[in-house]
């Protein structure tokens, strides 16, 4: 994507509102089909021609829509946002909830942890998740002003866990051979107690350790300081 581009990002494009060929599609069921595709073949096989096969339509009629692969990547990335839940909890519960779900769907789709680190993440669909979670947590007894504080905490948490778990997953798929890694890996540096730990009770067990430890240390921590302002 060019740096200078007046907008940089899919939602900044002006729509000119121009009708468009019968029988093609819009910007919604693009960023569906983006999903399925990435799902099956990641961000290297994703083209345009594959997003148009994916659609039953022409790599062009998609270019009525989107401009390039960015922007597509940035609809795809959206739609994902919009599958996130907010339940109706105390607020440590409604944290909890949205940091799990947000962690099994990084790992889910391997493809989407790379992408925020190049995309902005302001569509429609996170908006509206921000909207509803922020509401959800202040009805669940935390202070408005902290809020949106609590959930860009437990989205970053989140997403550093994720896009691990998710990159590890994506060299050796099974846990047994993720397993005879960790075990590789432990061998080479028999002092290293992270390893040594993943190795004798498991990478999936362990793993799981080290996320439900740091989740909890960081709700311990937004508990203390609304404490504090209590």
């Amino acid at each position: 994507m060019d740096r200078n581009d007046p907008a940089p990002s899919v939602w900044l494009v002006e729509r000119t509102g121009r009708k468009i060929a019968k029988g093609s599609v819009d910007l919604n069921a693009i960023a569906v089909a983006a999903a399925v595709v990435l799902d099956e073949v990641g961000l290297d096989g994703l083209t345009m021609r594959a997003l148009g096969q994916q659609l039953g339509v022409s790599a062009m009629a998609c270019y009525a829509h989107v401009r390039h692969k960015d922007d597509v990547l940035e609809l795809a990335q959206d739609h994902l946002m919009g599958q996130l839940k907010v339940t109706e909890d105390q607020w440590d519960g409604v944290l909890r909830a949205l940091a799990e779900d947000y962690r099994t769907l990084l790992i889910t789709h391997p493809w989407l942890p790379s992408l925020a680190g190049r995309f902005l993440n302001a569509g429609p669909n996170a908006h509206q998740l921000s909207v509803r979670a922020s509401a959800a947590l202040v009805a669940g007894g935390l202070a408005e002003k902290d809020a949106p504080l609590a959930l860009s905490a437990v989205f970053t948490l989140a997403h550093g866990h994720g896009a691990i778990e998710a990159a590890w997953r994506g060299r050796l798929g099974d846990r047994a051979s993720l397993d005879q890694l960790t075990n590789r890996l432990a061998a080479l540096a028999p002092a290293d107690p992270v390893t040594a730990q993943r190795a004798a009770v498991g990478t999936a067990e362990s793993t799981g350790r080290e996320w439900t430890f740091a989740l909890d240390c960081l709700l311990e921590g937004v508990r203390r300081r609304k404490e504090d302002d209590d």
